[in-house]
């Protein structure tokens, strides 16, 4: 889904962050560090579940799918690590 925002934050204490969806549904968080993540995907009033405990390690790349509870649209989700 096209400029859905998907919110990343962690139970440690990581402030909730929040990227939009490009025109294909697909976006990328970069700068994360080594550490579990949730991600939520909301557009127009629509919400996915929360996907939690993501594990996410140094320089990785993860797809994760969010779907949307009302419309049963899917956003393909990529956390990604920028490589320091």
């Amino acid at each position: 889904m096209a400029n859905a925002s998907v919110t990343c934050e962690t139970s440690s204490g990581m402030k909730p962050r929040a990227v939009h969806t490009d025109k294909n549904g697909k976006f990328f968080i970069t700068g994360l560090k080594q550490e579990s993540y949730d991600l939520r995907a909301s557009r127009n009033g629509a919400y996915s579940d929360w996907e939690r405990n993501i594990p996410l390690r140094k320089s990785q790349t993860k797809d994760v799918t969010l779907q949307l509870l009302n419309g049963n649209t899917a956003t393909s989700v990529v956390p990604a690590t920028k490589k320091h």
